[in-house]
């Protein structure tokens, strides 16, 4: 009989000493209160601080004299979005800390890299060359030299939403000749995923959204050319059904009004006839749109009854 108590008693002494081991405690001196001691676990975090993207237009300019300084030979000016990363505080950030900012700094590096392309410098240099060449030509051949001389001008306004920031561009240039030359252009960029996007990838399914943009946008020509009352062969180039379907490959932008598709001269008309633009307003693009594409844009899903689209927008651009 002592021989078992003893055993369980033993028993009981190892166990009591492995608890005390597993769960030493430590006194708070301030409290009297037994404290577990401190763990490996990393201490919880403040949240991180909110970043700001924002898009401003910046204006560069040059210009230079003729040689007998009697007018101006050549000049520049280009307009551009320059995207800036913020603080929530307002701080500009220059020099990333988180990860999260890091992916900031990118996306701005990605959309900046975009215009870096219009470079003021060379191609004020190139300008001033060509210049250069048409007032020799003019002063030999009798003629007064061009009173605004060469121009090159690009301009560009931005739309935004919380995640879209789409730039449009219109960039005007005179050398002479019976009229100036105009190009427009348009990008869209994804704050989110941090890259410039094609407007098919908005929607549930690109191929079908693809064609029925080309169908809205012969059905506009078609309504202008009634307006008018003239064919659209005598407005338009020959092919022009085809250079509408491939409308992705123009100038397309969004604004406070819809998805704008626009044609720079001479590309679908001759020059004539001006730039062709074309609206497809949002209550005709939201029944093509995706989840994503839909909240992007910062538009509502339609209702079951709105699911159709409409069969024209009526909107002549």
């Amino acid at each position: 009989m002592k021989r078992r108590f003893f055993a369980i008693w033993a028993a009981a002494l190892c166990l009591l000493a492995a608890c005390t081991a597993r769960t030493e405690v430590t006194q708070d001196s301030s409290s009297g209160v037994d404290t577990p001691p401190p763990t490996d676990a990393p201490p919880l975090k403040e949240p991180a601080e909110a970043l700001i993207y924002a898009v401003d237009l910046e204006t560069q300019q040059q210009s230079s004299q003729t040689e007998d300084g009697a007018g101006v030979l050549a000049s520049c000016s280009f307009t551009l979005p320059v995207m800036r990363v913020f603080r929530e505080g307002g701080a500009s950030l220059t020099q990333a800390q988180t990860a999260s900012e890091e992916e900031a700094l990118q996306k701005a590096q990605t959309f900046n890299d975009e215009f870096a392309q219009w470079d003021i410098d060379s191609s004020f240099a190139d300008l001033v060359e060509t210049a250069q060449s048409g007032w020799e030509w003019y002063l030999e051949s009798g003629y007064d030299w061009l009173p605004q001389g060469y121009t090159a001008e690009l301009d560009c306004t931005v739309y935004r939403t919380d995640s879209l920031v789409s730039v449009a561009c219109a960039y005007y240039t005179y050398t002479g000749g019976a009229h100036p030359n105009f190009y427009y252009g348009g990008w869209n960029f994804d704050l989110d995923s941090g890259n410039f996007f094609s407007p098919a990838t908005l929607a549930k399914d690109g191929v079908a959204f693809q064609k029925a943009v080309t169908d809205e946008i012969l059905l506009q020509i078609r309504q202008r050319c009634e307006e008018e009352g003239i064919q659209p062969e005598d407005l338009y180039w020959g092919d022009y059904e085809s250079i509408a379907a491939d409308w992705e490959h123009y100038a397309v932008t969004f604004d406070a009004d819809g998805m704008n598709i626009t044609f720079s001269p001479y590309d679908i008309a001759p020059y004539a006839a001006g730039a062709q633009a074309f609206t497809l307003p949002y209550d005709w693009l939201t029944p093509h749109l995706s989840e994503s594409g839909l909240a992007l844009l910062e538009l509502s899903s339609p209702s079951v009854t709105d699911s159709t689209a409409p069969e024209s927008s009526g909107e002549a651009g």
